[in-house]
């Protein structure tokens, strides 16, 4: 007797990914992995703003559009200073998060 079966997989899991960051001539910070993405470039970074301006200026940290690959990504930085001129492009502290998603077998249906 021949019988198929269908697994149902979901999740999430973070991977210990060891990159190392620089700057470029475009004031972008290029943020390399060690090793590639297991994903390739299927992935998407979090990325978030670290703020101690005693102003209380905004630190926004944005991935630069079409920049993700398996080696890394890049990323801009500004300084929002509350809507009284244009946000400026400096270098700015702020922290990422990538993860690699992983397959988990739930159930087995046996069909």
């Amino acid at each position: 007797m021949n019988s198929n079966a269908a697994i149902v997989t979901t999740g999430l899991e973070g991977a210990s990914i060891v990159a190392q960051g620089t700057n470029n001539d475009n004031r972008e910070y290029v943020i390399t992995f060690n090793q590639p993405h297991p994903q390739g470039a299927n992935y998407v970074p979090h990325v978030h703003g670290i703020s101690n301006e005693p102003n209380g200026d905004e630190v926004k940290v944005n991935v630069v559009e079409n920049s993700i690959t398996a080696n890394g990504f890049r990323v801009i930085t500004t300084l929002d200073d509350n809507g009284q001129s244009s946000d400026q492009q400096v270098f700015l502290n702020f922290t990422f998060e990538v993860f690699v998603e992983k397959q988990v077998v739930e159930n087995i249906i046996e069909i």
